[in-house]
Order: C-alpha cells, then sequence, then structure tokens
C-alpha cells in the first residue's frame, strides 16, 4: 500500500482509521510490521491488523480509550476476518477466477468519483500513478467478493418439503413468540463511561424507582426521566416479543414479570433498565404461513453457515494458517472498571 491516496485506499482496504491523520499513512514501526499470522505463504502484519482493528472500532470510542475487554473482542474479530478475507482471495486464485480490466478500471473510477474534492482535479499523471498503486488492493477485493458470490450460488436449494417437516417438528414446542405489552424506563451508559459516569446513571435510576414506588406513575417518571425513543410515551414500548429487545437479560427480566408487576433495575451494556409489564398475551399457534419465511431463512442460514465452514477448513488444507503474534496489540494500563448493575407501582 503507497502512502499518497489513503482516503482512497479504505475502499479496498480497511485503512488506519478513524485515528490516522488524512494526509498520510501511519509510520511503520517494528512491531507494526512483525508477522502476526501467515495463511500459506501470505503473511499478515501488525500493521495489517492494527488497520483492520481502527477500522471495526465504533465511532463511539473516538479519541476515547477503549476497554480493555472490549479491545480483545476488536483483535480476535480483526484477525479473524483478515484471515478468512485471505483464505478466500488465496482460494479464488487457485480456481483461477478472472478479473478483467474494465472491472478494475470501472472499480477505480467509481470510488474515485466517491473520493471527494481532494481527487476531483487530479492530473492524467497523478491518476496513472494512483491506479497503479492501488491495482493489487483493487483486484484482491473484487476476486474477494467474486468467490463469495460464487459460494453462496453453490449453496443447494431448500426443498419445500424440508419446510413442512420443520414445521411439524417445531410445532411440538410453542410456535409462536411470546408477546407482553410493556412501559420501559432507560437511562444510557456509553460504553466509555467512566465509573462517575455510571455512578450518575445508576443514582438517576435509583431516584425514579424509588419514586414509582412511592406512587408516582410509571408513564410520568419515564417521561420525566427516560432516555430512549419511548419516553414522550410514557415508556410505552407496545405489545413485543423477546425478539424485540436487544439485550437477552433485558428480554428474560421483562418476560418474568406478571401482570402489573415492575422489574427491579437492570443492567446492561446499554445503561440500566425498569420495565413495568401491562398485560401478556395468551400462547398460541402459528400457521404454517405465518412462519414459512423465517423458517427458510433460518434453514438457509444453517445451510450456509455448515457449507462455509467446510469450504474454509478445505482451503485451509491447501493453504495453512499459523497464528503468531495475536495480542501484541493489547491496549496499555490497566483494564476498564466493570461496576455491577417491589410492590405493584402505578401505570
Amino acid at each position: 500500500m503507497g502512502r499518497s491516496f489513503p482516503v482512497l485506499s479504505l475502499l479496498f482496504f480497511p485503512v488506519f482509521a478513524p485515528f490516522a491523520p488524512a494526509q498520510s499513512t501511519p509510520p511503520a514501526h517494528p512491531e507494526k510490521n512483525l508477522v502476526v499470522a501467515r495463511v500459506g505463504e501470505v503473511k499478515i502484519t501488525g500493521l495489517d491488523l492494527l488497520r483492520k482493528i481502527n477500522n471495526l472500532i465504533p465511532l463511539t470510542f473516538f479519541h476515547r480509550r477503549v476497554p480493555e475487554d472490549k479491545m480483545k473482542q476488536f483483535r480476535a474479530r480483526a484477525l479473524k476476518e483478515l484471515i478468512e478475507d485471505t483464505l478466500v482471495w488465496l482460494d479464488a486464485k487457485d480456481r483461477k477466477i478472472s478479473v478483467t480490466e474494465k472491472e478494475i478500471r470501472d472499480r477505480f473510477e467509481k470510488a474515485l468519483a466517491g473520493g471527494g474534492e481532494r481527487y476531483k482535479f487530479m492530473t492524467g499523471e497523478q491518476r496513472a500513478r494512483m491506479f497503479e498503486e492501488l491495482r493489487p488492493l483493487i483486484v484482491r477485493r473484487i476476486l474477494i467478493e467474486k468467490n463469495r458470490a460464487r459460494f453462496e450460488k453453490s449453496l443447494p436449494k431448500v426443498d419445500p418439503g424440508e419446510l413442512k417437516r420443520l414445521y411439524e417438528a417445531k410445532k411440538k414446542k410453542p410456535l409462536a413468540p411470546e408477546e407482553a405489552h410493556f412501559l420501559h424506563l432507560f437511562i444510557r451508559v456509553l460504553p466509555t463511561a467512566t465509573k462517575e459516569e455510571i455512578e450518575a446513571a445508576r443514582n438517576k435510576i435509583g431516584a425514579a424507582e424509588l419514586l414509582i414506588k412511592e406512587g408516582m406513575p410509571f408513564r410520568e417518571a419515564a417521561k420525566k426521566y427516560s432516555q430512549d425513543e419511548f419516553a414522550s410515551k410514557g415508556g410505552d414500548m407496545g405489545t413485543v416479543s423477546r425478539a424485540f429487545f436487544r439485550s437477552r437479560t433485558l428480554a428474560d427480566a421483562a418476560f418474568s414479570l406478571k401482570e402489573g408487576e415492575m422489574s427491579p433495575v437492570v443492567r446492561t451494556i446499554y445503561g440500566f433498565h425498569l420495565i413495568y409489564c401491562v398485560k401478556k398475551a395468551p400462547p398460541r399457534e402459528l400457521r404454517f404461513q405465518e412462519v414459512k419465511d423465517l423458517l427458510l431463512k433460518e434453514h438457509q442460514d444453517e445451510i450456509r453457515k455448515k457449507a462455509r465452514r467446510a469450504w474454509l477448513e478445505e482451503i485451509r488444507k491447501r493453504h495453512p494458517v499459523e497464528i503468531l503474534e495475536a495480542d501484541f496489540f493489547a491496549p496499555k494500563g490497566p483494564p476498564a472498571s466493570r461496576p455491577a448493575g417491589a410492590g405493584k407501582p402505578k401505570k
């Protein structure tokens, strides 16, 4: 990768973003040139890994220290994706999948058009130099995309009769998703919150909980304190299923409630929650036509996962993977703290 065109190269490779200055690629350092993994004869360097990690980090962490447990997750995911991309690329080369000059040029021009004003008034010589510099990245990205598209087309079609059999098997269990009408009071905690910010949020929801227990209607407390999209409606989420909740912990707490009961304070990665159960819907059995599309998607996903595991394992036999230095970009400093997380209130 050259140093001259980092913004445009974002379209082909996870460049050092969002922390890199726009004018240059990060300078080379010994640890960044260290080989962290090999896929066959291809080396994955520390700089490759660092670029990928920074590409994965959400903007909520921008210019803030990433907690160590989160950084471990980003490192593991980055290395896994780099290895899998390399395997798919090498497999495409083994299969002699071709890329035409027109495809390369079209991809380059499309990227150039979306690259912003800085690329609008380039000379012919500058465009030619940029094209040659980015050409290997463009070819690699197109090969990966073509090989993944080939894999998708190779997946077997789902037998309609199999969906019927899956439906009949699931009928032995409750098919209808459990549903209930809930009110929600939420105090947000950002992933990068300090101990003081977490404690302030905990105190705020504790104060709201106490007021509700002392007689304040839940809806009134939600309007006054809650920090989500339901606040203006008095925390009214409507009738929802478990799948509606982004947190399994919160879903379990909500659906354990009886009608007219409020949960204790629940802590999730998003913040602190109080849930009030207004009404529970009686269970019912779903008809085949209601779940046909869902069964099809679940079955296709299962087929895809199984086939993908087998595909990547077969490539690994031809191009063995060796992990050398997976954790050398561990964040410095102490790990982030991990703090811990009724009557019938009025609605």
